[in-house]
């Protein structure tokens, strides 16, 4: 399990020192370079096991509960089969925001992203017989005149 620094945290715990909605909270951690470190960098279960250390200490710092917040964040940074049944599972109520937070990540995640590739066409080549036809315009009032006839 790979811990960020203590000076990679001081603006994630500034973020959440001053975030007065979980919404908000939330997009600040989604962006901060700490949380994209913790989910390139710890497996599903490593940030399972770093949000129950967090989580259950006596006597947490500000520092302590940020992490927790950034862990559950980082969780939502997975392949969506392994973090949704994990923001599931791990004891969210323990923070004040963890549910409001959990219920973000999860309505925030996309299960799966499709490419549509249309398939290939056939270009016709320039002397083909459908470059070389002639059409013929009309303007409104030739059309409406003959339509009277």
């Amino acid at each position: 399990m790979i811990l960020p620094a203590e000076a990679e945290l001081e603006r994630p715990v500034l973020d959440f020192l001053l975030s007065n909605t979980p919404f908000y909270l939330y997009t600040k951690l989604r962006v901060s370079p700490v949380t994209q470190k913790l989910a390139n960098l710890n497996s599903t279960q490593e940030l399972q096991e770093l949000f129950a250390l967090q989580t259950s200490k006596d006597v947490r710092s500000s520092a302590d509960v940020t992490l927790a917040y950034v862990v559950l964040v980082a969780l939502s940074l997975k392949h969506y089969g392994e973090a949704e049944p994990a923001l599931r599972r791990i004891p969210v109520h323990l923070l004040d925001w963890g549910v409001a937070i959990r219920d973000i990540c999860l309505a925030k995640s996309v299960s799966e992203v499709h490419q549509y590739v249309p398939p290939a066409i056939k270009v016709l080549p320039p002397s083909s017989t459908f470059s070389q036809s002639a059409y013929t315009t009309r303007s409104s009032s030739q059309i409406a005149s003959q339509g009277q006839q």
